[in-house]
Formats: C-alpha cells, structure tokens, sequence
C-alpha cells in the first residue's frame, strides 16, 4: 500500500546506516577468530545494507546450540539447498559449495532494534564459544 510507503521510506536510510553500523560493530568483534568466516566488508566495490549479518562457520550448529544457550536468537536462512527437498525433484547438480553454504551459515541478530549491547553480547558469546572448543581441539 502507497500509504505505508509514504511512512516507511523516509526513515529507509537511518534505517540501512544503523544496520551498517551495527554489522560494523560485529566486524570489529568478531575478526581474528580461526574457523570463523565473516562477511565482505564494505570495499570500493560493494556498500552492503546487512539486511543480515551472516557468518560461516563448519561447527554452524554447534555454536548455534551455544548461543541460544547465551539467550542470542539466530536464523539459519538456507537450511538445505533446492535440490534437496523432494517434492521438487531437482536433479542434484553437484554443487559442494552451495551445500557447504547450507550447512554452514548463521545470521546472527540484525534488525533496527539490535543495540550495541545485544551486539556485544554475541560477540562475548561467540569469542567464549570459540576459546572453549579451540582449547578442546
């Protein structure tokens, strides 16, 4: 509806900085961590608006079990690739890296409501999980 539109879009790019804001605040916490993998930062040729922070990591389930512990609520958005769900019937394309996609990203909390300090919180949450299963390696 044009009337929503016309409430909604001025607010559109307060809305895209603090989602940039934000995604800088994860970037700067969680860089450095090994197994971790973090989005493209904004670069000469990308200005991301992080609609999602989205993190890869091979033990995607496991700290995802750790953060939901730490009361840090994440979205798998892509839990298995198209050809894998039957009622398709998508040949299997023999893609590995999408599959290694689907079994290994999280998006982690990003909204307009998200604060520094939920931020930090997963941050502290993510860096103790990695520490702990790093040390049990």
């Amino acid at each position: 509806d044009v009337a929503v539109l016309d409430v909604k879009l001025p607010h559109l790019p307060r809305w895209i900085e603090h989602r940039r804001h934000i995604a800088s605040l994860y970037h700067e916490g969680l860089k450095g961590i090994h197994g971790l993998r973090l989005p493209p930062f904004d670069g000469p040729r990308q200005s991301d608006v992080f609609q999602n922070y989205v993190v890869r990591t091979a033990k995607r389930d496991a700290l995802r079990a750790h953060l939901r512990e730490a009361g840090v609520e994440t979205l798998v958005h892509w839990q298995r690739p198209m050809w894998a769900h039957p009622a398709l019937r998508i040949p299997d394309p023999g893609l590995p890296e999408t599959a290694s996609l689907c079994r290994e990203v999280l998006s982690l909390p990003m909204s307009a409501e998200t604060s520094g300090a939920d931020v930090a919180a997963t941050v502290d949450a993510t860096r103790a999980w990695f520490a702990a299963s790093m040390a049990c390696a």
